[in-house]
């Protein structure tokens, strides 16, 4: 599957860029697909890790809702990133 570049963010407290992608839906290879998510981050430091390295999110004008984990129940897990500046592609 091939993911469509919007662009990129940039998190205002770590200064870290994150490539952006359209959301595709559910993707093999996914831990889950968590519903709200309308964007796709691409996170580097995962990758080197060995991790897989995409997390879903759902990006506004000055903050991204970004997917890290789930909860026992099986809900999502959000984390807040502040951006540094407005998106483009929004």
């Amino acid at each position: 599957m091939t993911l469509e570049r919007l662009g990129m963010i940039v998190n205002k407290d770590t200064g870290a860029l994150f490539d952006v992608y359209e959301w595709p839906g559910p993707f093999e290879g996914s831990v889950f697909a968590p519903e709200g998510a309308t964007h796709v981050i691409e996170c580097y430091t995962e990758k080197r890790a060995g991790g897989f390295g995409y997390r879903a999110a759902r990006i506004l004008k000055t903050v991204a809702h970004v997917a890290v984990d789930e909860g026992e129940g099986g809900e999502v897990i959000w984390e807040k990133w502040p951006l540094k500046y407005r998106p483009s592609f929004l």
